[in-house]
């Protein structure tokens, strides 16, 4: 399992069928930052729900997903 890389964090806005967060852009490393075929730049996260709320109200937090898939065809 590779380490976490925490870039943000998100809460559940309850009733409202979605979640509000933010993500730190300076906090993504480069090499994390793919470029896509059609040219356009994406970073893989992952969104992952606490255990309990921080002091701040968050209900998830966000790292980038670091997973590696070695099969041909999958970026």
């Amino acid at each position: 399992m590779s380490d976490n890389i925490f870039i943000g964090s998100a809460r559940d806005m309850g009733n409202y069928n979605f979640m509000t967060g933010s993500i730190c852009l300076d906090d993504i490393p480069a090499q994390h930052i793919q470029t896509a075929k059609n040219n356009k730049r994406y970073v893989k996260i992952k969104i992952n729900k606490r255990k309990d709320p921080d002091k701040y109200g968050n209900t998830h937090f966000i790292t980038i997903n670091t997973y590696k898939n070695d099969r041909p065809g999958n970026n």
